[in-house]
């Protein structure tokens, strides 16, 4: 599957997060659409031009409700640590009309799902 630069971003700055965690045996948060500077403990994503982002909970069950949170927070073990379910991100090109669709589970494992339109 081919990923848009800006998907591309988003999945090196959640991947670097929970290495820096890890690594560094502290908490290190993600901002969603920020532009302020990154530091070792806080990095930043900023969605492109014609793009939006969405968050959502998927329960066990597989339904989906709707996640407000602009920071994820990824712990020493690279857990995140708050978020209670698996979250699906999709960012939307309304450009182009497509969108991808990336799961982070709650032991901050990045899942690829097929593209759709918006």
């Amino acid at each position: 599957m081919s990923t848009h630069p800006n998907q591309r971003d988003l999945i090196n700055t959640l991947s670097e997060a929970k290495s820096q965690a890890i690594l560094g045996r502290q908490n290190v948060s993600v901002n969603l659409n920020s532009t302020a500077s990154n530091t070792p403990t806080s990095l930043n994503w900023q969605t492109a031009s014609n793009n939006t982002l969405e968050l959502k909970n998927i329960a066990a069950d597989g339904k989906q409700s709707s996640l407000t949170t602009t920071t994820l927070a990824f712990n020493a073990n690279g857990v995140v640590a708050n978020i209670t379910q698996d979250t699906l991100l999709s960012i939307c090109n309304s450009r182009i009309n497509k969108k991808k669709v990336i799961i982070l589970t709650k032991l901050g494992t990045l899942v690829f799902k097929a593209e759709e339109t918006c």
